[in-house]
């Protein structure tokens, strides 16, 4: 058995708490930050999925003026010619078969395809900048894209949170004439 020296010291219960509570400091700032990168990156990959839309339907457009048939066949320029015919037209390009069926929402994983790329008709006025999701569409979500078809003019939207509700938010010269 040992017996300590009196001029033997370890460490005191204020050290003790001062290695404690700089961890916690630290813990804190690095989830504070951790959860800023996780929002910046979902709103980056709605940013993303709305612009792969939008070049889909900048494509389509191209391949239907050439006269080639474009996959889903509902978006063929035989077919989706009408507001109505090419509102069901990107309605269906989220579906089992159309090319953004695996697309996933980042906020709500469980949207995905037709779920989360929402094509409608515009029946309202959506401006350059901000609009609250809900008035264009009741059932939108943050992470959504929805592209809204106005007679032949197609233009694509993504939404993303703000402090109070989603918004919505559109880009300039992110329109197409399908015409």
């Amino acid at each position: 058995m040992r017996i300590r020296a009196k001029n033997e010291v370890g460490f005191s219960l204020i050290e003790l708490l001062v290695v404690v509570a700089v961890i916690g400091v630290l813990t804190f700032v690095v989830v504070v930050g951790y959860q800023g990168y996780l929002e910046s990156a979902k709103k980056s990959a709605t940013e993303s999925n709305a612009k792969a839309v939008q070049n889909w339907v900048l494509n389509t457009k191209t391949i239907r003026a050439a006269g080639i048939d474009a996959d889903p066949t509902s978006c063929n320029a035989s077919e989706a010619n009408t507001e109505s015919t090419i509102q069901a037209c990107l309605a269906s390009i989220g579906s089992v078969d159309g090319p953004f069926a695996n697309f996933e929402n980042p906020y709500n994983s469980s949207r995905t395809g037709d779920t989360t790329i929402r094509g409608q008709l515009s029946r309202s006025t959506i401006s350059i900048g901000v609009t609250k999701c809900k008035e264009i569409d009741v059932g939108a979500e943050a992470g959504d894209v929805l592209v809204s078809v106005s007679g032949t003019l197609i233009q694509t939207h993504f939404c993303v949170p703000s402090e109070d509700s989603n918004v919505l938010l559109t880009e300039m010269d992110w329109d197409v004439d399908w015409d």
